[in-house]
Parts: structure tokens; sequence; C-alpha cells
């Protein structure tokens, strides 16, 4: 991974985004500029990174099923995620009233739901966090993290990719 201080920061040879003329732009591996609108604001930061409040959810279209949740404030900071809807357990995940309130949704269903995905060195096994998922709301772009009360939910979960 190759990263800068300038205000481009390349992350690989695919994404780079940078802040240009008032808005956030990504660059694809052409140089060729699309225009980020979707910009999800995470009002509290998100464990471990309060400090940023700016992040995009981007689709790895070579890399089905998996997203790059990235900071804008800080590119460099940047996870693999998972869509919710790839997984059967869909019904054990019950986000709070009080964590909906904060991305202003008034249902689990308004939302989109991501959990954060760790390979492991040992075995190229990979994993999602079920229980502490990445919520939002997509209508007004409001984002938090979350850790579930369920028990049944795994901090390693494994991903069956075949």
């Amino acid at each position: 991974m190759k990263t800068e201080t300038s205000p481009s920061t390349t992350l690989d040879d695919t994404f780079l985004y940078r802040f240009h003329s008032g808005e956030y732009q990504m660059l694809n591996g052409n140089g060729t500029d699309l225009n980020l609108k979707n910009i999800i604001n995470f009002k509290n930061g998100i464990p471990g990174f309060e400090n940023l409040s700016k992040f995009i959810i981007v689709p790895l279209k070579e890399y089905p099923p998996f997203y790059v949740f990235q900071s804008l404030e800080d590119p460099p900071i940047a996870m693999l995620v998972i869509s919710i809807k790839y997984f059967e357990s869909q019904d054990e995940i019950a986000v709070d009233k009080i964590d909906l309130v904060q991305i202003e949704a008034n249902h689990q269903n308004d939302t989109d739901i991501y959990f954060i995905i760790k390979m492991s060195n040992e075995n190229n096994q990979f994993t999602a966090n079920t229980k502490a998922p990445i919520v939002v709301n997509p209508e007004v772009l409001e984002g938090c993290q979350v850790i579930l009360e369920n028990q049944k939910l795994q901090i390693e979960h494994p991903l069956d990719l075949a």
C-alpha cells in the first residue's frame, strides 16, 4: 500500500481520493474524476477513530461482494467491509432504537448495514465482525458503528466465499 502526505493520497492502483475545489473526488486508475456525492457523516466517528467523521463506502467491482469503507479526512484509514445482504442470519442483527435515532432512521429496514472484514495471515481465512456493524441511513447519509448485545454474534464470524 502506497501512501503520500500531499492533498492527494494514493491507496492502491485503483483508488485515489482527493479534496479539490471544495469537494471530495475519487480518481480511477486512468485519472478520471468520479464525484463522491455519497459522503457519510459519522457524528461521533467510529471506535478508535473518534476524530474522523467523513467516510465513503465504495464497491470493489473486481471483488464482489466487498466494499471499501474509507475516511476522507485521513485516506489511509480504509477497511474492507461486506453488506449484511450476504448473510443468512440477518434476523439476528437488531440495532437499538437509540442508535437508529442517532442516524435519523425510523426503522432498521431504512438502513444499510456492513460488517468489517479481517483476513487471517495464518490461513487466509476471511472473518466478519458481526458484533459491531457499521449502520448507515442512506437517505440522509448519517452513519454509526454499534456494538450489538446478541451473544450469538461473533467478532470473527468465518466467511464462506465459495
